[in-house]
């Protein structure tokens, strides 16, 4: 604003706050914001606050479309340098209070990070979705984010001209590669018909959306999360960062198993509607004959 000279703010940022006792925690630093290449192996970078030389397994499952792609288990052992620095980047530290206490609770600790390497193709495209969690004592850490994949297919077919740019009447040759035995099939048209735009045209991002709508028809709405979160709050955030995979979960974790969310409608009190005494505003029309 030239009158005020303030700038408008672009972005917002909430923030909320949490306080934990665990003396270890994890959080997935690089949530990539671009699409990721297919045909290239992408490294997750796994960020870990600990004590130096604390050894810990570290699990991960890559989801897409409804369906475990890659899982396994890492052994990590926490370095004695500090990798703090790679970590917070070009960040300005913030203080939510005027004390240091919360800078000298955290003395003693120190930042490592583990990579994990995925390979990426059509079978993870058009989203990926990353969730890496740790056992810790009788605790279990988890976090998770879901990459975009540029679109890409198992097989891949390339089509170009000739010439760029030639006149009416003058020969022009349409080159088309493609995997032996694959059929294609080709048509020409004036380029002026894509002028006002084709919602028919094929191409690498269309065929990529009707992939993602497959794969969310994979997915099950039927998850109960809400009853998690509304009676059991402890098992919610230990696993919910499936929501929304499809993924059924069996676990022998005992404050998940324990979790009942099962409405025993025999022994549920009894519900009494409660009854309203206040005059009630109405109308009525009339009519003669």
């Amino acid at each position: 604003n030239e009158t005020t000279k303030m700038k408008q703010p672009m972005r917002k940022l909430d923030v909320s706050l949490t306080h934990t006792t665990a003396d270890l925690t994890l959080s997935v630093k690089e949530k990539q914001r671009s699409k990721i290449s297919c045909g290239e192996d992408f490294k997750a970078k796994v960020y870990f606050s600990s004590k130096p030389s604390k050894e810990f397994d570290l699990h991960y499952h890559a989801l897409s479309k409804g369906m475990i792609f890659k899982s396994g288990s890492i052994k990590v052992s926490t370095e004695q340098t500090n990798a703090l620095e790679s970590l917070v980047g070009q960040a300005k530290e913030l203080s939510a209070s005027e004390s240091n206490n919360e800078k000298e609770s955290i003395e003693g600790k120190v930042v490592s990070d583990q990579e994990i390497i995925l390979p990426i193709d059509y079978k993870v495209s058009p989203s990926l979705k990353l969730v890496v969690f740790i056992n810790d004592g009788n605790q279990t850490l988890t976090d998770s984010h879901t990459y975009d994949v540029e679109a890409c297919q198992n097989h891949k077919v390339k089509a170009e001209w000739s010439e760029e740019k030639v006149y009416p009447g003058s020969p022009v040759t349409l080159s088309v590669a493609a995997e032996p035995d694959s059929l294609c099939a080709i048509s020409a048209t004036d380029k002026s018909v894509d002028l006002l735009g084709n919602k028919n045209k094929v191409t690498s991002e269309t065929i990529g959306k009707l992939q993602a709508e497959i794969g969310d028809r994979k997915t099950s709405r039927s998850e109960n999360y809400w009853e998690y979160q509304r009676k059991c709050p402890q098992t919610y955030d230990a696993i919910k960062v499936y929501e929304s995979t499809g993924i059924q979960i069996l676990t022998d974790l005992s404050f998940i198993n324990s979790c009942e969310t099962i409405t025993d409608a025999k022994n549920e009190p009894e519900y009494e509607p409660e009854i309203m005494h206040s005059a009630v505003a109405f109308s009525a029309g009339g009519g003669q004959i």
